[in-house]
């Protein structure tokens, strides 16, 4: 005795059911009609999915994200912030040049990061994939953050100085 469910299948079984090459419509007229009523109706049409590429928005989410990524985890920033921004720290000249610059290309960087993730927001539409929009949004967020914690620690060197 077998317990296949093909066991018990007859060939007229089979061949009762039409195959989908079988359901042809009759005429091209039908065929467009259809799809004017789904047009009608409001229905999307069926796009092919995106593809990805150099400039798509989910690979400027995640450049975006790398870049941004050194000037978060750099500690520096912070840093200068407390020391000059909040603070009021003394440094000789030489010094304060090179903190100057530090903290323009930190900013730089920065704006470079939040320029490719807005890029990526406004190119973006529901063909997105969810997790390249929320970097993207969380890009703009925290390098806008870190742009103006470098403004701020770049005006406290200036007086400083």
């Amino acid at each position: 005795m077998s317990t296949s469910r093909e066991d018990g299948v007859t060939d007229s079984a089979i061949d009762e059911t039409p195959s989908p090459e079988s359901r042809e419509t009759d005429s091209p007229e039908e065929g467009a009609v259809e799809g004017g009523t789904d047009f009608l109706h409001g229905s999307h049409p069926k796009s092919p999915p995106r593809g990805g590429g150099v400039f798509s928005p989910e690979a400027l989410s995640v450049t975006g994200l790398l870049l941004l990524l050194p000037v978060l985890v750099g500690g520096r920033l912070l840093e200068r912030v407390a020391w000059f921004g909040i603070g009021s720290g003394v440094a000789d000249a030489g010094q304060l040049a090179l903190l100057r610059a530090e903290m323009l290309t930190t900013g730089a960087v920065a704006a470079v990061a939040v320029l490719l993730a807005s890029v990526s927001l406004f190119t973006g539409n529901d063909r997105t994939r969810a997790w390249a929009r929320w970097s993207a949004s969380a890009v703009v967020l925290a390098g806008v953050l870190s742009l103006l914690m470098c403004l701020l620690a770049f005006v406290g060197m200036v007086s400083a100085g």
